[in-house]
């Protein structure tokens, strides 16, 4: 009985290293916003990182922009039913440009400042969109909506 379960255990040992061990394939580049979406700052608010993420299990570096939108404060406003209005942009300083996302960090951030000692009384919104050439977006994480209530 002792050599059949030996015998048995051997075959099974043998089998299993016969096999290919998982390989993972390639999974398709994904940039995304970290924090997408509607994001609340306080008026005291001096500035914000905003910080695009690089995901997939490839060796792309793909290049990103985040660009102000004004089409993501329309769609805002008219699917939630709020009236945010544009932030004039003398009330913050924001570099638009094109980033590389290298493989060591699989991050870029965009640093945005703000002055908000001349605003008036409102709501007000900083409509962002994440673009990239040579990615894909993640649809759901693509708008970012910085937004402040100054009473």
């Amino acid at each position: 009985m002792k050599k059949i379960i030996l015998l048995f255990c051997l075959t099974v040992l043998c089998a299993s290293c016969t096999k290919k061990a998982f390989v993972y394939e390639d999974i398709e580049t994904v940039v995304y916003f970290l924090n997408s979406g509607k994001v609340s700052l306080k008026p005291s608010a001096k500035s914000y990182e905003i910080v695009v993420v690089k995901g997939g299990n490839t060796e792309e570096e793909p290049q990103v922009a985040v660009v102000i939108d004004e089409r993501v404060l329309e769609d805002y406003n008219s699917d939630n039913g709020t009236i945010y209005n544009l932030m004039p942009e003398s009330a913050y300083d924001f570099c638009s440009g094109t980033l590389t996302i290298n493989n060591e960090t699989k991050i870029v951030s965009y640093p945005l400042t703000m002055d908000l000692t001349n605003l008036t009384t409102g709501s007000w919104m900083i409509p962002l969109k994440l673009t990239s050439s040579t990615a894909k977006v993640n649809e759901n994480k693509d708008r970012l909506m910085l937004v402040i209530e100054i009473k």
